[in-house]
């Protein structure tokens, strides 16, 4: 490779390891004598100007070609991990005092916050929770059914995730479930509480004592 600098007289030659700039013999010109080492230049005799602007515009022409020839190198990690399921639980209060009152009365009052806490990881993350009752009982008297009793789920209390949280129409209770909330679309982890009402409607024979039942929730 040939570069001729800005004096008619100098002639300037590159190769892959290096340079040397030789003069033409002429009367215009004096001797000079230039080397190009790698990245290094070494000017034996330095007499003009236009000779050593060339000198530095070859030694960057240099570092660039010596850059150029490095080779690329480029190599690929594939990468996985594992999103693990979680259960689909349901929290109730473990016990409710809902007061007192006389038979013929109404007696009401919330059962506490009910929660289902879905960590499936499902797509799409639908359940449904229902609720239950025995009748209510108490030592050698009548007991009161479970129909006398009216669930109120009433609205979400607190939600996360997405899809759809609906609360179950109020209904009597009794020995077959009925909807309490259901969750709808939506996908991955979601949870969803709410505070149901329970209205014992007591009837006129009721005797003067603690009735005893249990109320189940269960969520699918």
């Amino acid at each position: 490779m040939r570069f001729r600098g800005t004096d008619p007289d100098i002639l300037i030659a590159i190769t892959a390891g290096g340079g040397v700039c030789v003069p033409r013999r002429s009367e215009k010109s004096s001797h000079r004598f230039i080397v190009f080492v790698g990245k290094y230049k070494k000017q034996i005799r330095e007499e003009e100007e236009p000779v050593r602007r060339v000198v530095i515009l070859m030694a960057g022409a240099l570092a660039v070609m010596a850059t150029g020839l490095q080779p690329a190198s480029a190599e690929d990690t594939t990468v996985t991990f594992t999103v693990t399921a979680g259960p689909l639980t349901i929290a109730v209060p473990t016990a409710v005092d809902l007061g007192s009152g006389d038979p013929s009365t109404t007696i009401a009052d919330s059962l506490g916050t009910v929660t289902v806490t879905d960590a499936r990881g499902a797509n799409p993350s639908a359940w449904t929770a229902t609720v239950s009752s025995t009748d209510f009982t108490a030592s050698g008297v009548p007991a009161i059914p479970a129909s006398a009793v009216t669930y109120t789920p009433g609205a979400a209390t607190a939600t996360s995730g997405d899809g759809n949280f609906t609360p179950g129409t109020p209904a009597a209770l009794s020995s077959t479930p009925i909807t309490a909330f259901t969750h709808s679309a939506g996908t991955g982890s979601n949870t969803c509480s709410w505070n149901p009402t329970l209205s014992v409607a007591v009837p006129n024979t009721a005797t003067a004592v603690t009735y005893t039942g249990t109320v189940t929730h269960l969520v699918a």
